[in-house]
């Protein structure tokens, strides 16, 4: 293996970094804001059986197509005619159901209007997408690389890779287990897409685990933690909703859905920062609030700590005034009759006074805690 180093390389490595920009955008907004627009990097949708990936990827492929770049489209489970009749149904917005476009041609009467939509479909695909969109198969990304070799050469141009999906491709390691296998074949899938500067679109599978759960964790990912490690963003596509609403919302014929970003490896550091200054400013708020409510409580506190001095100070005094007074009497009384009564008195005083003395004392504790 041939090892360069900067002093040659480093002049278009600086230009493309700064140069960082998409080479093109999706007509799905929502999807385009969360990725970032196209760029050469390794893009997983992930998402439990029934969400319609495929539908999203080949949706995604015929935008590029029709603004004229090259797309490459990989599929491993479902054939040209089939992808080609998914694409028409959506273009004909609305109007035909995939299981419409055979019988489409075949039915007569209420059918015109049907075929009316089916042939709009036709020309609009035949004219805008199908000269700019391959569909292929590949045992490996050994063979995705060639052809992404091979569409550089025909049409001089870098396509944008869709892959479906992930876990159907084989690996070199065909003694290895799956977790293995998967790791091999997502690491080839990036070597494929930094070697050739592509951006690479696939879809994963979630592990069964996940199945008929909301939008989830990285944790979602089915077979190899790699799946994560070597993408550059992975995003989740689940039925939106939860409890109640997401069960209805699972038994619709179409069913609403829900893209969530589980990473994106380059995302904007200004939305990065947007999203701390409004963290902050929440904490700010919140540490304002809380000042002013200790600033009550410390007034409230204040009123009750000089009650309790006033208390305090009260009751010594009236204190130091029943033994002088009440209880000097008492014990004056008692050792001038010595009858065992007036004894009995006097020492019912001074328990009196002693008793009192505890409730002082406790009142001094509770003003040494308010302070």
């Amino acid at each position: 293996m041939k090892v360069e180093f900067e002093d040659a390389l480093f002049g278009r490595h600086l230009e493309k970094a700064l140069n960082d920009e998409p080479i093109a955008h999706f007509s799905l907004k929502a999807f385009d804001e969360l990725v970032g627009g196209v760029r050469p990097r390794m893009t997983i949708i992930v998402g439990e059986p029934g969400t319609g990936k495929t539908s999203l990827l080949l949706q995604l492929a015929d935008d590029i197509a029709r603004q004229g770049m090259p797309a490459l489209f990989v599929s491993l489970e479902i054939a040209p005619p089939q992808l080609i009749a998914k694409s028409l149904a959506r273009m004909s917005g609305g109007e035909l159901s995939v299981a419409d476009i055979s019988r489409a041609t075949q039915q007569a009467g209420e059918a015109d209007a049907r075929r009316e939509s089916l042939s709009r479909a036709i020309r609009h695909y035949q004219q805008l997408i199908a000269p700019h969109i391959a569909f292929a198969t590949a045992t490996d990304a050994v063979e995705i690389g060639a052809m992404v070799a091979e569409c550089e050469r025909v049409r001089e141009a870098k396509p944008v890779v869709f892959l479906d999906y992930v876990q159907a491709l084989t690996s070199d390691a065909a003694d290895a287990d799956e977790r293995l296998a998967i790791k091999g074949i997502v690491g080839s899938l990036r070597h494929a897409a930094n070697s050739h500067e592509v951006p690479l679109f696939a879809i994963s599978s979630v592990n069964r685990t996940s199945y008929d759960k909301p939008a989830t964790g990285l944790s979602c990912l089915g077979g190899s933690s790699a799946v994560e490690y070597c993408s550059d963003s992975v995003a989740f596509l689940g039925i939106d909703g939860k409890g109640v609403e997401r069960r209805t919302n699972m038994s619709r014929p179409i069913r609403p859905l829900k893209l969530t970003m589980l990473k994106n490896r380059y995302e904007d550091a200004s939305e990065n920062v947007d999203d701390i200054v409004k963290a902050l400013t929440s904490h700010k708020i919140q540490l304002l609030n809380d000042i002013i409510l200790l600033d009550e409580l410390y007034a409230e506190n204040l009123v009750y700590f000089k009650t309790l001095s006033v208390y305090i100070e009260m009751g010594k005094k009236k204190l130091e005034a029943f033994r002088a007074n009440d209880m000097e009497a008492a014990r004056q009384l008692a050792e001038r009759t010595g009858l065992p009564e007036d004894a009995q008195a006097a020492k019912d005083l001074a328990d009196k006074a002693e008793r009192f003395e505890k409730k002082i004392y406790d009142l001094e504790l509770t003003r040494n805690i308010s302070i």
